[in-house]
């Protein structure tokens, strides 16, 4: 039986089990997500340049040791290098920490928690922590407040996403907002032209 869908948008990665048989089964098929990814059609967000303009305000204020947590490395990993580069920010490797996931989908608050607790243990902690994602800044910035870190006073935390709750964190999180109405706008825009002019 066939699924009744002439179109399948897909958030996040594309590199999951039964990806060649959706596609097989469903042509008109796009993946919203934060990474080049070979065979599929992408709508991707900046994520080079968000984490550019992050690294680029903490230098403009005066920090030059910058930490960063992200769950891969990705486009806002290759914004943070090249801009530390450019900036000549201290570039020391143990600054960054790619935390692989759990059992659980996403990134979560606490491979956050995990992450910034091996900064905060290396001889020369960071100065502020640029983090791939908000739910990750929450578990950096939670672990920091139950360790009598005072933020920004003692370390600044800056997050990616701009998701709801980021409001409510103390002090309220700085991040990069991503547009994820727009992103699944342009997918269904592009599925739909898809359906519609099967051979463009």
């Amino acid at each position: 039986d066939q699924f009744p869908a002439d179109g399948i948008v897909l958030l996040g990665s594309s590199r999951v089990v039964g990806m060649n048989y959706i596609r097989e089964t469903f042509p008109n098929t796009v993946t919203v997500t934060d990474r080049l990814e070979n065979n599929s059609e992408l709508i991707l967000f900046d994520g080079e340049n968000g984490i550019r303009s992050m690294v680029e305000h903490l230098a403009k204020l005066g920090y030059r040791r910058l930490g960063f947590i992200s769950g891969y490395i990705d486009s806002r990993y290759d914004g943070f290098v090249s801009t530390v580069r450019e900036w000549q920010l201290d570039s020391d490797p143990q600054l960054i920490q790619i935390v692989e996931h759990g059992p659980r989908s996403g990134w979560t608050p606490q491979m956050g928690e995990h992450a910034v607790q091996q900064l905060m243990c290396l001889e020369h902690p960071p100065e502020a922590i640029v983090c791939g994602s908000d739910r990750m800044a929450i578990g950096a910035m939670q672990w920091l407040h139950q360790n009598g870190y005072r933020i920004p006073h003692d370390i600044a935390v800056t997050g990616f996403d701009n998701i709801p709750d980021s409001e409510f964190t103390f002090p309220t999180l700085t991040t990069v907002h991503v547009h994820k109405e727009l992103l699944g706008a342009l997918a269904i825009e592009r599925i739909v032209r898809r359906i519609e002019n099967p051979d463009e």
